[in-house]
């Protein structure tokens, strides 16, 4: 029986070590698997004359994420870092983007429902709901693209995670008012939905994202003051 702790590099959310615990277990050969979101690691017990590490490392591909073998040359702490920084970056980016153009209609339909205010049509001959679909698209089908890719991978394998239920709610919303407003003649497309969830699940994410980034430092921090100890003290040195 093998063990081995490796590096898994794509994982995005909790429900990503979830999905690789669900799935990989479940292949012949493969007695116990636990995978680690906050580590990027998964611990993985097989049986090689059943299966082999690089079965299951395209498996794992197929699920969408990168398994870091042990022949395989990894990227330098440096080289992860540089990487989690622009990761981060990028998500803030989306965040900045999606809330810019989420606002305004977040804004309208919170005041509508808050204050019972008049729902407003048009304004200075501009029909809003025209102005909020053109607002909600790009929001809907690019800074939410990836919801649709992760659960086009979660599908593809017969399972479900987070992104599904995200990429199946966030359209409904979306096509509903599309199609209500443009042939059915709805009064209250429902932009607001599908734009706000979206907007807060991503700022959701580069929330998670950050608070990971500073546990890992946090982390490093702590093995350097350990290694320095043992250095500086031989009476601590095993």
């Amino acid at each position: 029986m093998t063990k081995l702790v490796l590096k898994v590099k794509g994982m995005h959310c909790a429900s990503c070590s979830t999905l690789i615990d669900k799935l990989v277990s479940k292949q012949p050969g493969v007695t116990s698997v636990k995978a680690n979101y906050g580590a990027e690691k998964v611990a993985i017990e097989f049986d090689e004359s059943k299966i082999s590490l690089e079965k299951i490392d395209e498996f794992i591909n197929k699920l969408g994420y990168d398994l870091i073998r042990p022949d395989e040359k990894g990227f330098t702490a440096e080289e992860e870092e540089i990487i989690e920084i622009r990761r981060t970056e990028a998500s803030k980016r989306r965040v900045i983007a999606s809330f810019l153009l989420s606002a305004p209609i977040i804004i309208f339909y919170m005041a509508v429902h808050m204050f019972n205010l008049q729902h407003v049509h048009q304004l200075w001959g501009i029909d809003l709901n025209y102005f909020y679909w053109v607002l909600s698209t790009p929001i809907q089908f690019v800074i939410g693209w990836t919801f649709y890719k992760n659960s086009w991978t979660s599908l593809r394998v017969g399972s479900a995670n987070m992104d599904v239920l995200v990429a199946l709610g966030t359209s409904a919303a979306y096509f509903y008012s599309m199609i209500g407003f443009l042939f059915l003649n709805i009064d209250h497309p429902f932009w607001e939905s599908s734009a706000a969830l979206l907007s807060f699940i991503v700022l959701g994410r580069y929330f998670e994202a950050v608070a990971k980034g500073r546990a890992s430092a946090a982390i490093k921090e702590l093995l350097k003051l350990e290694a320095k100890e043992r250095w500086e003290n031989p009476s601590v040195r095993r």
